[in-house]
């Protein structure tokens, strides 16, 4: 088959310099897009028959073949080949090949700038679904780990010096937290997804009646793009709200990785690596490495590059589409993955990483009690400068190290947990809308 732009006119072939250079990694990228196009095609193969463009039984056809390739492609059965250019020409020949003009007809009344936008759009909202889901995981972890160690004395730090007075409790339930708030960035990118481009075209409507807030609704989107144009404004826009949601949670577990590596180190000693979760040196023989925890740290680091990249691409342009914007897929997908594996990782770390107790409990030491002596001549009438002050000259016993009220309680930890609950819940029917929809574009009645 020829590329879906080609206007068959002899004497008018592109340079293959041109072809090799314009499509680039689509043929690579666009397998992970492949499985939603088949979703909005189908869509729009029930809207096609809706209007009498396509019969019952050629759109029962296109939905059957298209579920097909769907499965497919999830298995791993289906290719682009380079030169079909992308994932919307090679679903297009297999439905020509299979169906004859029943796959000729299945573009009619859109572009490929929809068919893109939907797929990229379809592809983030299961995407920012899956990401949602392991965070919440760890989250859960880490309110686990948080709750057996609430009471066990560490030493919170500023400076990378100890500081004040904490628990280990209290740390893994402030990461707990962190993540609950980036699980709601990731909500909010979702929403940004969640906006229907079907039936714009090419930035400027169908030439055909298409009903657009009926092709969202079979395609699974809950919203409608109201300005056709604005569908074509948001390209980029949309990856860009979902690349800064991940860079947020990798920032986490960049801090959460940091504090392992360090709090493992002979000279903290708060933490352990289990062996299974560190490997060896190629010339030491006693060196047992943090690389696990390492490798998270720069996780956020090749996220905010894909973050100004694709800010970048899309600085300068002016309306409608433009092909710069098809550079925006790749930092995107590629970012998925690696957020993904990462927060496995993170996890594992979480489950499997030791405390030494008594470590922790030694380097509560009374000088990082001075804070709350302080306090407590403050409390008495003392301004609290003179208080300071008295107790930096040592005029001041710190008194015995008492934490009870640096460790988190039991009414916080619930708290945390029923933000989890009320995130879960909110998971799972964003996550029952997908699998219904999925399932219901290939149904057809016998």
């Amino acid at each position: 088959m020829s590329r879906l732009w080609d206007k068959g006119a002899s004497g008018s072939e592109t340079d293959p310099l041109v072809l090799d250079f314009t499509t680039g990694r689509d043929p690579e990228l666009d397998l992970y897009l492949v499985p939603y196009d088949c979703v909005a095609s189908a869509a729009h193969a029930q809207e096609l028959q809706r209007i009498g463009v396509l019969t019952a039984k050629e759109a029962a056809n296109l939905r059957r073949e298209l579920g097909r390739i769907r499965e497919n492609c999830l298995a791993g059965d289906f290719s682009i080949p380079y030169e079909m250019e992308d994932g919307h020409t090679a679903i297009e020949a297999e439905l020509t090949a299979k169906l004859g003009k029943a796959g000729a007809k299945i573009h009619a009344g859109r572009s490929r700038n929809d068919q893109v936008s939907a797929a990229m759009k379809l592809y983030l909202i299961d995407k920012l679904c899956g990401l949602e889901w392991s965070a919440l995981h760890l989250a859960e972890q880490l309110l686990s780990r948080s709750k057996t160690s609430r009471k066990w004395p560490m030493p919170g730090f500023t400076h990378i010096r100890r500081a004040m007075p904490s628990t280990v409790g209290m740390w893994f339930a402030g990461y707990a937290e962190r993540l609950l708030d980036d699980t709601e960035d990731l909500k909010h990118a979702l929403v940004a997804a969640d906006k229907s481009p079907m039936g714009t075209a090419a930035g400027y409507g169908s030439p055909l009646p298409l009903s657009r807030p009926r092709l969202a609704r079979k395609a699974g989107f809950t919203e409608v793009t109201v300005v056709p144009a604005a569908a074509q404004l948001s390209r980029g826009r949309t990856e860009l709200s979902a690349l800064c949601s991940f860079l947020g949670l990798s920032l986490t577990l960049d801090r959460l990785g940091a504090d392992v590596v360090l709090f493992t180190t002979a000279e903290f000693g708060l933490l352990r690596l289990p062996d299974e979760l560190t490997t060896g040196s190629s010339i030491m023989p006693q060196k047992r490495n943090p690389d696990l925890a390492e490798c998270l740290r720069p996780v956020s680091s090749m996220l905010a590059g894909r973050v100004v990249e694709v800010s970048s691409v899309m600085s300068h342009l002016p309306s409608g589409y433009h092909r710069d914007l098809a550079a925006t897929k790749g930092p995107v997908i590629d970012s998925v993955r690696r957020l993904d594996h990462a927060l496995s990782a993170a996890t594992l770390l979480v489950q499997k990483l030791e405390v030494d107790r008594d470590n922790c409990a030694a380097a509560v030491t009374p000088e990082i009690m001075q804070a709350h002596k302080a306090a407590e001549l403050a409390a008495k009438g003392m301004p609290f400068r003179d208080a300071y002050r008295k107790v930096a000259d040592g005029k001041a016993d710190a008194g015995p190290v008492d934490i009870a009220l640096e460790e988190p309680g039991l009414s916080e930890l619930k708290a945390l947990r029923e933000r989890l609950s009320t995130l879960r819940r909110s998971w799972r029917r964003v996550r029952s809308r997908i699998d219904r929809t999925t399932k219901a574009a290939f149904e057809v009645q016998k």
